[in-house]
């Protein structure tokens, strides 16, 4: 199930609230820039206080960083969602693969992501940290689940000896096909639709494994 046919939370839940205004907060940032945008002018849109935002954020740059780590979280969730029937522990490598391999492509693929990454580029140069923080809760974590992953291919003979770690960055590289992450990033591509995302996570795990799967 992804993100968007998940149940949404009910209009005026505290979730529902926090997603409406980070929402608006983003559209606000990606307007203005980081720099031009001030507490009063996200207040002006979406409603509330500046002494909400200071308590439930700390300031403004509290604030981005809540918007970037909402993004992080969509996109792992997807993955790790995939990876957590009951039923997937045992499944095959290549089983396992494809299912966090959608899930991360399709996160990867969802349209409101475009500009926040943009949004963080331009703003990387003035908060490295903030960039490292991005770094170390999405791709970083990523890693870790594939190198899990493969780790457990490991232990069953599955797959020949490899650095599960290495392993682990050389799929995911897969996964960050050109209209994924690149030619969006550059503002000059289009999320490829469902059938192209299925695509490319079924070729790289193809890719992947054939050079490593034990042969029966």
């Amino acid at each position: 199930m992804s993100v968007d046919s998940a149940p949404p939370p009910p209009p005026n839940s505290r979730a529902a609230r926090r997603a409406a205004f980070l929402a608006v907060a983003t559209e606000t940032f990606v307007e203005f820039g980081y720099e031009r945008t001030s507490l009063d002018d996200i207040v002006a849109r979406a409603g509330g206080s500046k002494s909400t935002i200071y308590a439930n954020y700390g300031n403004k740059e509290g604030l981005f960083r809540a918007i970037l780590q909402d993004r992080v979280d969509m996109v792992i969730g997807e993955a790790r969602q995939e990876d957590a029937a009951p039923d997937v522990s045992d499944q095959s490598i290549r089983a396992r693969l494809t299912r966090y391999g959608s899930g991360l492509i399709r996160g990867l693929c969802h349209p409101s992501n475009d500009v926040v990454w943009r949004l963080l580029l331009s703003s990387t140069w003035q908060f490295p940290d903030i960039a490292e923080q991005h770094y170390k809760n999405g791709p970083k974590v990523a890693v870790s689940d594939v190198q899990a992953i493969l780790q457990k291919a490991l232990d069953k003979d599955e797959i020949r000896p490899v650095d599960p770690r290495r392993g682990a960055e050389i799929f995911l590289g897969s996964m960050r096909h050109y209209d994924v992450l690149i030619g969006r990033l550059l503002g000059i591509a289009k999320p490829p639709p469902e059938d192209e995302q299925k695509a490319i996570v079924r070729d790289a795990v193809a890719i992947f494994l054939d050079g490593l799967e034990t042969k029966a």
